[in-house]
């Protein structure tokens, strides 16, 4: 049996993620292919534009096996622990082969190299970091020209009169970045998985004008958010099999923006000091009180996101940090779990028994598809991760009710997806 491994978001699902799916099946000859998919949170710092059930339906429609949620504490976090988070969880299942992921640059060579300096994280290269965080550089930029002027690190797919700026450019793509990140992960588990990569098709990844065929997420959520009727457009961007649920749960129970949760934030900012604000992942001291004594100029998320930026802490990391704030997420969460202690299932397709069985003869941690029974099976870190999952999900549930005037199931009595 060979199972490959995708990490994803599907914010939304969209031709290019269809072609990853298809594409990674021909690549590494899988029997199945497994999604590990962001929930009701992404990495970039917002709530998905739609929910993780109808994003994991569309995942089943368009040929995944089994769709995996990724935990809250790890799908939004930063691209170092989303990508250990996810490839801890495709690891811990015992039967995975392989992990394929997009990139802009598809070459895994150079990708590899990459990551493995950064890996290693040696003394000249810390050094260089703080040396350019220190400088006000954001830390992805600190990160690209620490590892550029690293006498160390020499890659041998670039010629040397063009290199930095080949490299600097292949270090700033979102997808890149992931990949990197993701065989880091990899080589930190001496994991058996094998990462394989596929260029992106056409967009690129902050695009917002729609493309035929082949157009990013962004110009996606951008379209969805603007309208007040449904766009038809996007029916050249996404999936014929899956059009369908865009047309049918537009405006009833999506899209979400991260304006919608402007309120509960500002909330949860009220009961914060500039102390306090630090226990929250990836907020620095001196962000907690440009945070902290910015306060007053809070009018939405979006807003206070844009106020708050600077040179030195992008809008995504502004955005991320607050949505940390909002839904609890401590630093110490992060070691306290070691990972990930869990595997919760959101669907899968009938004819893929035998992958569930071999799941369950080789998974090292507990796997379940009920909520209501997933408590017996955990130890206190995994109940702790779990009650986080819980508070996040209710509070978007709550959103979308209040937003389109419905009412949804609560996270105990969902039902399976079976496709």
């Amino acid at each position: 049996m060979k199972v490959t491994g995708l990490i994803t978001e599907y914010n939304p699902f969209h031709n290019g993620h269809l072609y990853h799916i298809q594409k990674s099946k021909e690549y590494t000859d899988a029997d199945y292919i497994i999604v590990v998919m962001s929930g009701d949170y992404v990495q970039r710092g917002t709530p998905a534009v739609i929910d993780k059930y109808l994003r994991a339906q569309m995942a089943l429609e368009a040929g995944a096996d089994l769709v995996l949620l990724l935990p809250v504490a790890y799908s939004c976090a930063s691209a170092e622990y989303f990508a250990i988070g996810a490839v801890s969880l495709l690891d811990k299942l015992g039967i995975v082969n392989s992990i394929c992921f997009g990139s802009e640059s598809g070459n895994l060579t150079t990708l590899f190299q990459i990551a493995s300096y950064l890996a290693e994280e040696s003394l000249e290269f810390k050094e260089n970091l703080k040396h350019f965080l220190k400088m006000g550089f954001s830390y992805p930029s600190a990160r690209n020209k620490a590892l550029l002027s690293s006498k160390e690190f020499s890659i041998t797919s670039f010629p040397s009169s063009k290199e930095p700026k080949e490299l600097s450019n292949l270090l700033s793509e979102p997808n890149n970045i992931l990949g990197i990140e993701y065989i880091k992960a990899l080589l930190k588990r001496n994991s058996s998985m094998i990462p394989v990569t596929i260029p992106r098709a056409v967009s690129h990844y902050h695009d917002t004008i729609l493309k035929e065929k082949f157009s990013s997420a962004s110009a996606i959520r951008l379209l969805l958010k603007q309208t007040e009727s449904f766009p038809a457009t996007i029916a050249q961007a996404v999936p014929f099999s899956i059009f369908s649920l865009y047309q049918k749960y537009y405006h009833k129970t999506y899209p979400i923006i991260e304006d919608d949760f402007s309120l509960p934030l500002y909330y949860q900012l009220l009961k914060e000091d500039s102390f306090s604000l630090t226990e929250y992942q990836d907020l620095s001291s001196d962000l907690s009180k440009r945070i902290f004594h910015e306060l007053d100029h809070f009018h939405s998320f979006s807003s206070f996101t844009e106020h708050i930026k600077t040179k030195q802490y992008t809008q995504t990391r502004i955005s991320r940090c607050l949505l940390h704030i909002l839904l609890q997420l401590k630093t110490q969460d992060y070691t306290a779990f070691d990972y990930i202690p869990y595997a919760r299932i959101l669907g899968f397709k009938k004819d893929s028994a035998p992958l569930l069985s071999a799941i369950k003869s080789h998974a090292n941690i507990p796997v379940f598809t009920k909520m209501a029974k997933a408590e017996n099976q955990l130890q206190e870190s995994g109940k702790k991760m779990l009650k986080q999952e819980l508070f996040a999900s209710n509070l978007y549930r709550k959103v979308q009710e209040q937003k389109f005037h419905i009412s949804l199931p609560h996270e105990y009595s969902r039902k399976l997806l079976i496709k």
